[in-house]
């Protein structure tokens, strides 16, 4: 039998830069360490490097942990099914794909994105484009999902100009806009795959001298603390990354506490938080 060790791990991706900066896996982060310290128990952090998931598989079968908690792996990570099968219990911060039976704590990402799109629809944009996020991410494939499925219930054809693939990260943002303002008609709104990406979209934008929300609307995905600051200050879809961190520990703990798998998941609600970058599109 397992001898208690109190202490969790939580397992990062190496995808894209640090995993401190990125504001997600930092608020998930907190929520994990609150929800443990309440419950007395240690965190320790397995970093899993691109195609080196063996070694993060030697750290949680290695005895020093009583469960992880998986922060948001890509979707294709083989870690993920490795986990199904471990006697490790293990529960998803973000999230899984659903052919992926590991229970996890999220938010509806296609539905929120649905429901932000369809309001700019209903203030009067036809020409919606995207930045996704990081599509190796299940939560990426749902939010543009939730784009496609408004736009095409309001009967508006995406074009392939008013898409570009980012990843998360602010850069993406810059290059990505830079890419739509090419477009041909060129977009009078732009989803965006979160609110980082969204800061590089306008940040270019104040430099190209376009005005937000009077000629381009701007919707991000988080509110994460940099949303209120920003210039206009971001409206986007909240996602309460704390709790999906507290939530995700103490559905861990019950598993290690009752000593089986429990296989329900907890859905969280977002919330489009209306700040001011989101305007009608004005009649040039």
């Amino acid at each position: 039998v397992h001898r208690r060790t109190f202490t969790i791990g939580v397992v990062v991706e190496y995808l894209s830069g640090s995993v401190f900066r990125n504001t997600y896996f930092g608020v998930v982060l907190d929520g994990v360490l609150e929800a443990a310290t309440d419950h007395e128990y240690h965190v320790k952090i397995i970093r899993v490097r691109p195609n080196a998931y063996e070694k993060a598989v030697e750290h949680i079968e290695d005895g020093s942990m009583d469960g992880v908690v998986l922060a948001s792996l890509a979707a294709d990570n083989p870690l993920a099914q490795y986990m199904v099968k471990s006697r490790v219990p293990a529960v998803m911060a973000g999230s899984v794909m659903p052919e992926v039976a590991i229970p996890y704590v999220d938010v509806d990402d296609l539905t929120a994105v649905y429901r932000g799109v369809k309001w700019l629809i209903e203030l009067g944009h036809r020409r919606i484009g995207i930045i996704t996020g990081d599509l190796r991410k299940w939560s990426a494939r749902r939010r543009e999902q939730g784009y496609l499925m408004a736009l095409r219930e309001a009967g508006i054809e995406p074009l392939p100009c008013w898409r570009f693939e980012g990843d998360y990260r602010l850069e993406a943002g810059e290059e990505g806009i830079r890419h739509l303002l090419q477009a041909d008609p060129v977009p009078t709104a732009v989803v965006c795959g979160n609110d980082r990406t969204a800061l590089g979209v306008l940040r270019v934008l104040r430099e190209k001298g376009i005005r937000v929300p009077d000629q381009m609307s701007v919707l991000g995905f988080d509110d994460d603390e940099s949303a209120a600051l920003s210039v206009p200050p971001l409206t986007t879809i909240r996602q309460p990354m704390f709790e999906i961190g507290i939530k995700a520990t103490e559905l861990l703990l019950q598993q290690v506490e009752q000593g089986e798998r429990i296989q329900h998941s907890i859905i969280l609600p977002t919330e489009l938080v209306v700040r001011e970058t989101v305007a009608p599109p004005s009649l040039e």
